[in-house]
């Protein structure tokens, strides 16, 4: 008899720990308060940060203070965590310093939840399914130490434990992705709104790797837009809220040549590369030909005609398919174009028809 009880005190204490690769279109399920139930992410690399971005999906109807995001490093159990408060307000710790927000009440709608913070000038700014809280600054010249451990589910006093039931989170996460720089606000909106594939180059929630522990589920979180196919975005309109201007972009068809921004994560800065042919838009974005993702408008623009001329140099195409995506490019420049084309095709002896360039209309 004593022998049992022991075996099912045992039982009662020991929880099984799980662990994989990604969850990509998963969501995890805290169904109730625990002190024991989390999910640990560990990411390839997390080094020292000076800026970052931290995107989630989250619901909760919960009334208690809980954790959204928790990591934690040996210099400090906060090093950052999105600490949600009384419903209404939202916090980003960042070690010792704490910047709160006051944001709409969370409840059982999933909603799109970004944080971002650079370090030169301390700004912070939290994002709300697309829409921007004002700015506020915080461990301006600091960094987020690398090394810790990120834990969903709870709030953590000490690296990887610590925990405290009243301050587990009971609802739904998904989506969460990192990335060691501040995403621009026109990619935020659009993976708000399902228009940009956001995968963290910290945290990419779709190969992650994670360990699982206590009373949480995956559950399938049936959200369309990351397997939403090109042809059906291409005919994708956005919605328009009364009072709000429809973000304008830069005119961009298929067929059109555009140079792509990246950043550079050696040079720490932005670079242009290409240019790329465009196969197909949509309000916020587009698809170009050889890149597997759907890119958004901010972050291409139309290239320019050098650009173009020594592309086609470069790629060698027959005289056929050097002449067609030259002509269709210039007709798209008006006046610039007469003053360069003829010369710049001169210079690389690419055929280019001159009676073209007469018909073009001031």
């Amino acid at each position: 008899m004593k022998t049992f009880i022991l075996f099912a005190l045992v039982m009662c204490v020991y929880q099984p720990v799980s662990a994989g690769y990604g969850f990509a279109g998963k969501s995890l399920i805290f169904s109730t308060k625990t002190g024991n139930s989390y999910v640990r992410l560990y990411p390839s690399r997390w080094p020292p940060l000076s800026a970052f971005t931290l995107c989630l999906k989250a619901a909760s109807e919960a009334s208690h203070s809980y954790s959204l995001f928790s990591y934690a490093t040996s210099n400090h159990h906060n090093e950052l965590l999105i600490w949600s408060r009384n419903e209404e307000e939202l916090s980003l710790h960042l070690g010792g310093a704490v910047v709160r927000f006051s944001l709409p009440k969370m409840n059982a709608l999933l909603r799109h939840i970004c944080v971002t913070w650079e370090s030169e000038k301390g700004l912070i700014t939290f994002w709300v399914n697309g829409e921007r809280t004002v700015q506020k600054a915080g461990k301006k010249g600091g960094i987020v130490l690398g090394g810790g451990a990120i834990i969903l589910g709870q709030e953590q006093d000490s690296v990887g434990g610590g925990f405290d039931h009243r301050q587990s989170f009971v609802g739904e996460i998904t989506d969460v992705n990192m990335w060691d720089h501040v995403l621009p606000a026109c990619k935020i909106k659009a993976a708000s709104q399902g228009y940009y594939s956001a995968e963290g180059n910290i945290i990419d929630w779709a190969k992650i790797q994670f360990t699982m522990k206590g009373r949480v589920n995956i559950e399938n979180n049936n959200d369309c837009s990351s397997h939403i196919s090109p042809q059906i975005l291409k005919q994708a309109h956005l919605p328009v809220t009364a009072g709000t201007a429809t973000p304008q972009y830069p005119v961009i068809e298929s067929g059109d040549y555009v140079l792509v921004k990246n950043w550079d994560r050696n040079k720490l800065g932005h670079r242009w590369s290409g240019p790329f042919q465009v196969l197909l838009t949509t309000p916020t974005s587009v698809k170009l030909e050889g890149r597997s993702t759907l890119l958004v408008r901010c972050q291409v623009h139309l290239a320019d005609l050098i650009s173009i001329l020594l592309h086609v140099e470069i790629s060698k195409p027959s005289v056929a398919k050097q002449q067609r995506p030259i002509n269709e490019m210039l007709l798209l420049h008006s006046n610039s174009v007469k003053r360069l084309a003829s010369p710049v095709a001169q210079i690389f002896q690419i055929p280019y028809p001159q009676g073209e360039l007469d018909t073009l209309q001031d």
